[in-house]
C-alpha cells in the first residue's frame, strides 16, 4: 500500500490539446510546487501543423522542468487512458488538465494515506476552507465536514452537484487510487476528457462516501480559453486568450509569467487570472 519512502509519490496524467503555452505553464508549476510528483504522463493532441509545432518545441526543451515527462501522442483516447493509468509505478495518481496551475507548496506525502480507507473516493487539490464560491458566479455553503484537523473530510452526496463540494467526478485536480479508478471507468465508453467525466457522473453511485482535500487549496484552474463546446462549462467572463495567439507566443520565445500565479488567495477553484508574459529561460 503506500508509504512513506521518498516525496516521488503520484504520478500524473496530463490531458492536452494545443494549449503548450498554458501547458508550459502548468509543467513549470509542477517542478515549482508540486514535491509528491512522480511521472508525468502527457497525453496530447493538436488540430494542425502549427499547434504541432508547439509541441515539438515543447518536448525538445523538457530538461528546464526537471521532471519525469512521458509524451504520448493521443490515437484511441480510451485505450491511451487506460494504458497510461496501468504503465505507472505509484499506487495512486493525479489528472490534469493544461489550464490548471499549482499556486502553493503540495506535499501529499501524509494525506494520501486516507486513500486506502474504504469509504474515501478521492482527495481533491481545488478544495479547501478559502473556497467560498464555484466559478462563475455560485456561492456555495460548506458541506458538514466529518473533519477539519488537519484535513477536510466530508459527504460528498450531500452537496450540490454542481460545485465542487459534490463533485467528485471531474478528470483533472483529484488524486485517485489507480485500481479505483480503473474500476470505475471500465464499463462505460469515452473519447476525449468531456465524455470521460460525463461516464464519471453517471456512475456517480460506484463512488465511495467521503472526500477529502487540504485545509487550503493547493491549484486552481484558469478558464479564460476553452478547446471543446461539448460541455457548457463557463469561461472568459474577464479575460480571454486565443490559442493561437498563445500558441505564437510560445513557438516566438514566451512564457506566462508565474509572479501573479504563486501564493495567491482564491475563492474559486476556477478563477481568471491574467496572463503577463516574459522571455523563456531555457
Amino acid at each position: 500500500m503506500l508509504t512513506d519512502s521518498g516525496k516521488k509519490i503520484i504520478d500524473c496524467i496530463v490531458y492536452t490539446k494545443d494549449r503548450t503555452c498554458q501547458l508550459d505553464l502548468l509543467m513549470r508549476s509542477v517542478r515549482d510546487m508540486f514535491e509528491s510528483v512522480g511521472r508525468v504522463f502527457i497525453l496530447y493532441t493538436y488540430s494542425n501543423d502549427e499547434y504541432r509545432l508547439g509541441f515539438e518545441k515543447f518536448f525538445r526543451n523538457l530538461r528546464k522542468y526537471n521532471l519525469d515527462i512521458v509524451g504520448v501522442l493521443q490515437d484511441n483516447f480510451e485505450q491511451d487512458v487506460n494504458k497510461i493509468i496501468r504503465a505507472m509505478s505509484t499506487d495512486c495518481f493525479l489528472g490534469l488538465c493544461d489550464d490548471d496551475v499549482f499556486i502553493t507548496k503540495t506535499d501529499c506525502s501524509d494525506i494520501i494515506k486516507k486513500l486506502s480507507h474504504p469509504d474515501v473516493s478521492a482527495i481533491s487539490l481545488k478544495a479547501g476552507l478559502n473556497i467560498l464560491g464555484n466559478y462563475p458566479d455560485i456561492v456555495t455553503e460548506f458541506p458538514d465536514f466529518i473533519e477539519k484537523d488537519p484535513y477536510l473530510k466530508w459527504e460528498w452526496l450531500k452537496s450540490r452537484p454542481d460545485v465542487d463540494w459534490g463533485y467528485p467526478t471531474c478528470v483533472n485536480s483529484y488524486i485517485f487510487m489507480r485500481d479505483y479508478f480503473l474500476y470505475l471507468i471500465r464499463d462505460f465508453h469515452f473519447h476525449c476528457p468531456p465524455y470521460l467525466e460525463m461516464g464519471l457522473n453517471l456512475n456517480r453511485a460506484k463512488f465511495r462516501k467521503y472526500m477529502m482535500s487540504f485545509r487550503q487549496s493547493k491549484m486552481l484552474n484558469i478558464p479564460v480559453n476553452r478547446m471543446q463546446s461539448l460541455s457548457p462549462n463557463a469561461f472568459s467572463t474577464k479575460y480571454f486568450y486565443e490559442i493561437s495567439d498563445l500558441n505564437k507566443r510560445f513557438l516566438d520565445g514566451h512564457v506566462i509569467s508565474t509572479k501573479n500565479m504563486y501564493d495567491i488567495s482564491i475563492m474559486m477553484g476556477n478563477e481568471e487570472r491574467e496572463f503577463v508574459y516574459e522571455n523563456e529561460q531555457l
